[in-house]
């Protein structure tokens, strides 16, 4: 969130907590309910949970927020761990790679399991680079192609559907 207002909005260091803690007020209460899950998402994780894949959710969002909005769209039951940043930033100071490993850290400690981290911007691609996983790029989220190109997405899915074909794909057709 820092990297937003400072990258897009051109915030310097001094106004950023400043402007993190109005724009927490806002989202606390009534932003982070203003939301919707995409089509095609809720099939994709069922259908992924139900052959026994383990998810997680690795956000640069405090961990706090981001359980709240798993809770309130239904969605928590699918995931086995959110891994998010503290509510002072000190986790993403590191990159998202760091909020990777740690899911990592907790689902699979020896590294055993097949991991890919799937997100809309180029701060997924680098940390999944960063945490030495393979990444899927999705273009219908806040980030463009060309970001995710930019940022060396292993692969880029442009659907719902598109996802599900490459993850059935690279599971060897055991989510399928």
């Amino acid at each position: 969130m820092r990297d937003v207002f400072r990258e897009h909005y051109g915030f310097g260091a001094s106004d950023i907590e400043k402007v993190v803690a109005k724009f927490r007020e806002y989202f606390s209460e009534t932003g982070l309910l203003e939301n919707d899950v995409y089509p095609g998402i809720r099939e994709i994780l069922k259908l992924l949970g139900d052959c026994g894949a383990v998810m997680a959710v690795a956000t640069s969002k405090a961990a706090f927020y981001a359980v709240r909005v798993l809770r309130h769209f239904q969605l928590s039951g699918y995931f086995s761990f959110v891994s998010g940043d503290e509510m002072d930033g000190s986790l993403t100071k590191h990159g998202k790679g760091e909020i990777i490993r740690i899911a990592l850290d907790v689902l699979d400690p020896e590294r055993k399991l097949s991991a890919v981290i799937i997100g809309d911007r180029k701060h997924d691609i680098i940390g999944g680079r960063d945490a030495g996983i393979d990444t899927i790029g999705i273009t219908w989220g806040y980030g463009s192609r060309a970001e995710l190109e930019e940022a060396g997405a292993t692969w880029i899915a442009e659907s719902t559907d598109d996802l599900y074909g490459l993850i059935t794909k690279l599971s060897g057709g055991r989510f399928s």
